[in-house]
């Protein structure tokens, strides 16, 4: 794992939001991560895992969601699912931070190469 990827910006954002968005709300971490995925988007440099995050993410949340809350959605922005299967803007924000782990979890699993 490189210095620089989506899975570890994700855990630094979730130990100390405020370092990077003004308010721990699902719009505000959704455009700064749009930010961040579209610095790298198709350079050498760009990380497996933070293509895989940028295209599959989305649809990966539409099936974890029905899954967990027997919802479904069609949002464009993968952000609105979370606001709609919580009470509050921190809730969503926590439920993002569980989800995206799950995410992750899945990725290392599937992309293992043993």
């Amino acid at each position: 794992m490189k210095k620089n990827n989506i899975e570890l910006l994700l855990a630094n954002i979730q130990k100390r939001p405020k370092m990077y968005i003004l308010e721990a709300r699902m719009d505000y971490l959704f455009i700064f991560l749009i930010g961040y995925m579209g610095r790298g988007n198709g350079t050498i440099d760009e990380e497996e895992i933070d293509i895989a995050f940028r295209e599959n993410f989305g649809r990966w949340i539409m099936d974890w969601i029905g899954l967990n809350y027997g919802k479904e959605y069609q949002e464009v922005e993968w952000y609105r699912m979370f606001q709609k299967v919580t009470s509050s803007e921190e809730k969503a924000v926590e439920l993002f931070f569980e989800a995206s782990k799950e995410f992750f979890d899945d990725y290392h699993k599937n992309n293992s190469k043993s």
